[in-house]
C-alpha cells in the first residue's frame, strides 16, 4: 500500500511539473517570439479613433514595426499581450477542457483585453 501512495505522489508531482513547464513554454512563445508590429499599429489606429470620437484631436502613424498616437509610441506592453500570454499558458495545458473551449476562452480574453487597452 505504501508503495502505491508513493507512486501517486510522484505522479501528482510530475503532473504539476508538466503543467508548469507547458505554461512557461506557451507563455514564452506567445510573448517573446512573435513580432507584434501589426498589433501595435491596430492599437494605435483604434486608440486614435476613440480619442477623435470623444473630441480629442488625434492621429496615428507607423514607422517600420513601431506605432504612434500623437507622436507617443505604442509599445508591446500597451497591447495587453502579456495578459493573453499568461492566460493562454494557464488554459492550454488543462487536460479536461476541450480544445474548442480553450480557443473560445482565449479569444474572449484577447478581445476583452484589447478593448480595455484601446
Amino acid at each position: 500500500m505504501r508503495k502505491m501512495q508513493k507512486k501517486q505522489i510522484v505522479y501528482k508531482i510530475l503532473k504539476v511539473v508538466f503543467y508548469f513547464l507547458a505554461f512557461s513554454i506557451i507563455s514564452f512563445i506567445v510573448y517573446f517570439i512573435s513580432d507584434y508590429g501589426f498589433l501595435k499599429a491596430a492599437t494605435a489606429e483604434h486608440s486614435a479613433g476613440v480619442l477623435n470620437a470623444v473630441g480629442v484631436k488625434s492621429s496615428f502613424s507607423t514607422l517600420n514595426d513601431r506605432a504612434f498616437v500623437n507622436q507617443i509610441e505604442i509599445v508591446k506592453e500597451c497591447t495587453g499581450i502579456q495578459v493573453v500570454a499568461v492566460f493562454a499558458g494557464l488554459i492550454i495545458p488543462l487536460p479536461k477542457v476541450s480544445f474548442r473551449k480553450k480557443i473560445e476562452a482565449i479569444t474572449l480574453v484577447f478581445f476583452t483585453v484589447y478593448l480595455a487597452n484601446v
